[in-house]
């Protein structure tokens, strides 16, 4: 259990106050270390007052990574220290301010962040959470229990990793995505850059995620928002392309409506009013993904509306109408497979993001757990450094039955550092992965269904 705790307990520093002894064992001076080291020496025997004596010692040597100890001399007279907020350095003792300074300078260069267990940064929020659990805990007469609490703050991190990383993501979605954009490449390169972004933000603050919970939560909730922001695109090219085609359409419906094609040589009036409306549409700029999709529909609701042209135009020949007919039926066979082509492309662009997907998590889930490993190996070198001091000094005092105990220690420590050092350590857990491919992405359609008779008011 001492093992364990000493992967990630902070320093002990030991700071002796008003300190009048000589700092000698025996006739020899010792450092302040060598005072520490000697105050913490255990006692031979098993009965109970040596058990009370070595007890507290046993913890603070086995649990803490690293001893330090300062004395500090009583830093002015009682008459001075009435008065200590407002004396100045000069005002007191020199030694003591010596020892002072050597204090600071000390924690200063060497003061850890705050981890817990597997080399996790315990931030401002995650602390005042433990202090918070902890203290319930004692109140309520329990035993306060790290492994439980850590999971529980774990819980809190990562959904609130969640939270931030998807609502990071939608923002940079909305700043950066201009609907509608002109193609589903251009919306699927903005989708992939903020995912990336968005993941290495919740990457970062996420902590023991077994089995990947929360990242999958974090992969649906990004797929979701990018389900409706395709959505949108669509919905937003389409409205566009309909009020194009319309505002483009208004002369040539005012024709229709008096009558200036339904007269001897209006049809070739109206194949030009049509090559022209088509060519300007074709034009104009910000139609976005569904214009292809639009042109096409445009194009087969007029088909009725041109035959019936054809027939009632006396200035045609039969072999006029029939070539003008072949003619209208290959520009719509036409427009079919731009429009094809556009949904083939949309749907290939879908199955690219949901590959990307899952390939850039997996890559940054991989990162993550090569940092998480070299945190893990620096833990077992720290612990693996104190076991082997605190071997020799057992040695040096003659415990040899301890000795012994703590051989098995170091040999255990050894044994899970090479099983993480190993190359296959990454891969057994990227296999043990549970990702998969959220359903939104499987929900989002190659292009909007059109409603019926978009275009009464033409034919």
């Amino acid at each position: 259990e001492s093992m364990q705790f000493a992967r990630f307990f902070p320093a002990f520093v030991w700071s002796v106050r008003d300190f009048t002894l000589d700092l000698k064992l025996g006739s020899r001076i010792v450092t302040a270390d060598e005072y520490l080291d000697n105050a913490l020496k255990l006692k031979h025997g098993s009965n109970k007052k040596i058990q009370d004596y070595n007890l507290p010692r046993e913890c603070i040597r086995n649990y803490f990574p690293s001893l330090k100890c300062f004395v500090f001399d009583r830093p002015a007279d009682k008459e001075v220290m009435k008065n200590m907020d407002r004396i100045p350095d000069s005002g007191l003792d020199p030694a003591f301010v010596k020892q002072a300074q050597s204090f600071l300078k000390y924690v200063y260069s060497t003061a850890q962040i705050k981890r817990l267990k597997g080399g996790h940064i315990v931030t401002g929020r995650m602390l005042g959470s433990l202090a918070l659990t902890y203290v319930d805990s004692i109140r309520s007469g329990k035993i306060p229990c790290l492994e439980s609490t850590v999971h529980m703050l774990s819980e809190i991190e990562n959904t609130a990793a969640v939270t931030m990383a998807s609502k990071a993501y939608s923002e940079w979605m909305e700043e950066q995505v201009s609907l509608p954009t002109e193609t589903v490449e251009e919306l699927s390169t903005i989708h992939n850059r903020c995912q990336s972004q968005a993941l290495q933000l919740f990457m970062k603050q996420c902590f023991k995620d077994e089995g990947q919970r929360y990242q999958q939560e974090f992969m649906n909730s990004v797929a979701k928002i990018y389900a409706d922001m395709c959505e949108k695109n669509m919905k937003k090219s389409l409205d566009i392309s309909t009020a194009i085609m319309r505002d483009l359409g208004a002369a040539m419906q005012e024709k229709a409506k008096n009558g200036s094609y339904a007269k001897p040589g209006g049809y070739a009036v109206y194949v030009k009013d049509m090559d022209e409306l088509v060519e300007g549409y074709r034009a104009k700029p910000g139609k976005g993904v569904q214009a292809e999709k639009i042109l096409q529909d445009f194009l087969e609701n007029k088909q009725q509306f041109s035959q019936h042209l054809r027939i009632f135009d006396e200035s045609m020949s039969a072999r006029e109408k029939e070539l003008a007919a072949e003619r209208e039926k290959a520009e719509v066979a036409e427009q079919e497979r731009k429009g094809r082509e556009e949904e083939q492309r949309a749907a290939q662009q879908l199955l690219e993001d949901q590959r990307r997907a899952m390939e850039e998590n997996m890559a940054q889930l991989r990162e993550k757990l090569k940092q998480d490993q070299i945190k893990l190996h620096q833990e077992h070198d720290k612990v693996l450094k104190q076991r082997l001091e605190e071997q020799e000094k057992l040695q040096r005092e003659g415990f040899q039955t301890r000795v012994k105990e703590m051989e098995k220690q170091i040999d255990s420590l050894k044994k899970q550092q090479k099983e993480t050092e190993s190359p296959s350590y990454l891969d057994r857990i990227l296999d043990a992965a549970t990702l998969m491919l959220p359903v939104e992405y499987k929900l989002i359609p190659a292009s909007v269904k059109l409603v019926k008779n978009l275009w009464p008011i033409f034919f």
